[in-house]
């Protein structure tokens, strides 16, 4: 688990890295907020392990959208 985590985290910076300077526009950010609210939706109601086996208090808190905008 610890590779997998390190090689996420390390090709996660490399694409950063690779793409800092890319210019965006309204048309990209209008992109990720719908990406981001398509992931919000998906872990509110298709997440079922976590909804059936996790307190709802502490579900809902960790099942926000990652906000990063660039």
């Amino acid at each position: 688990v610890a590779d997998v985590f390190r090689t996420g985290m390390q090709n996660y910076f490399a694409l950063v890295r690779k793409r800092y300077r890319e210019r965006y526009d309204d048309e990209d950010v209008a992109a990720q907020d719908f990406m981001r609210r398509r992931w919000l939706e998906d872990q509110l109601f298709w997440d079922l392990l976590s909804k059936n086996f996790v307190p709802y208090e502490a579900w809902s808190a960790v099942n926000a959208p990652p906000t990063v905008k660039f």
